[in-house]
């Protein structure tokens, strides 16, 4: 199937989902785990200071609600439509993809199917010239929060088999007159079963290209959990070896308390349950229920921390005292900064992860001895990721 990813090589990690394939990712070879550039929060000047010497891949990742979406579709001129998709020129040069979260299901919110599929088609051909190296259908978030006077109710957006049913319409228009590889969503909003129903739906239709959308979650148990459900659908037929998985709108941090100098890193910990390739982070979008009055300098301080992988916290940069004065100022500074330089911190961890699985056979002695990991929640963490009793090397062998 031309829109599948040929995965060359294979090494799985034997207690965890981690997880070396080898494949080519538009003209750049992947070898590792590696992590995205994000294509909204990088400068020209960190291409050479800090990725010259890494793959580089940029992500622009969108969340589109309905009157966005009618906006880009309905444009007359070019600008909506490339302000919407468009990427600093610099990135031209290198692969890209756009990743999309609907937060609305266009089926239930056009008058008819067919109206919903031509908007789908208008929107999706445009996607398809900015998104260079592969395909993404877009994710549809399966409920939202509406807020009315001082309540919150959740509304359901679409059902899994709404959802399914969506997929297929968004695969076929994206298949259409192209030969780059198509990735499908896994929603981590899912209950067990409909994970296990999309699971089966995606094999039946050899869908082995997928994107897990975090939609600003981070990395922790419930969501191991499901994540390990879906991978089993697979794995149970021989098909893990298929997958090529992204893993993306990760949050940096599982939590993040303003009166902490260091909290629990969540994107380093993406590849530990399977992802090929880490795009960006994302904080979580909820119902504004009041405004917490924080003083701008302590904000910049809060935002400005900087990744330990001796200890998978992020700390403040004005106590990162392992790293030169110089260094803490632009982190500091800077946001765009902040942010490519823990993007090279965290691939850098990755290839750390790499070499452990190549030299002992796991990752488990690397991690295992991370202070949060330990720390966190008594080590509830490090007992989702790994499977520390047995050591087996199918996740069949788990249950």
């Amino acid at each position: 199937m031309s829109k599948i990813i040929e995965v060359k090589e294979t090494i799985r990690d034997k207690y965890s989902l981690f997880n070396i394939k080898r494949f080519k990712f538009g003209n750049l070879s992947i070898e590792r785990p590696t992590r995205v550039i994000d294509s909204k929060n990088i400068r020209y000047k960190h291409i050479f200071s800090l990725f010259e010497d890494r793959p580089i891949i940029f992500e622009k990742s969108i969340f589109v609600n309905l009157k966005r979406f009618c906006k880009v579709v309905n444009a007359l001129g070019s600008k909506k439509v490339a302000d919407h998709f468009g990427v600093p020129s610099f990135e031209k040069d290198y692969p890209r993809y756009i990743s999309v979260t609907l937060t609305f299901n266009p089926i239930r919110d056009f008058k008819s199917q067919k109206t919903a599929k031509d908007y789908l088609e208008g929107y999706l051909f445009y996607y398809k010239h900015y998104s260079t190296s592969v395909l993404l259908v877009p994710n549809i978030k399966i409920y939202r929060y509406i807020k009315q006077g001082n309540r919150v109710s959740k509304e359901v957006v679409a059902t899994a088999d709404e959802f399914i049913n969506l997929i297929d319409i968004m695969y076929d228009i994206l298949d259409y007159r192209d030969n780059k590889p198509i990735f499908v969503p896994l929603s981590l909003r899912f209950s067990m079963n409909d994970i296990s129903k999309l699971a089966k739906h995606y094999i039946k239709k050899e869908y082995y290209n997928v994107w897990i959308d975090f939609e600003g979650g981070a990395v922790t148990e419930d969501r191991i959990a499901r994540i390990h459900k879906f991978m089993r659908v697979f794995d149970e037929l021989g098909l893990f070896d298929k997958l090529v998985v992204i893993a993306t709108n990760v949050r940096r941090e599982i939590i993040s308390n303003i009166k902490k100098d260091y909290t629990p890193a969540s994107d380093a910990l993406a590849s530990l349950i399977g992802a090929n390739i880490i795009g960006v982070n994302r904080e979580p979008l909820r119902p504004v229920e009041g405004q917490l009055v924080i003083e701008r300098s302590k904000l910049r301080e809060h935002k400005a921390r900087i990744f330990d992988h001796t200890r998978y916290y992020y700390f403040k940069a004005i106590i990162a005292d392992w790293l030169d004065q110089e260094i803490r100022l632009k982190v500091l500074n800077d946001v765009k900064t902040n942010v490519a330089f823990n993007i090279r911190l965290v691939d850098e961890e990755f290839c750390r992860q790499a070499d452990s699985l190549l030299e002992k056979g796991s990752v488990k002695d690397h991690i295992y001895n991370k202070q949060m990991l330990q720390e966190y929640k008594q080590g509830s963490l490090i007992k989702a990721l790994l499977n520390i009793e047995r050591g087996t090397s199918k996740i069949t062998e788990w249950f």
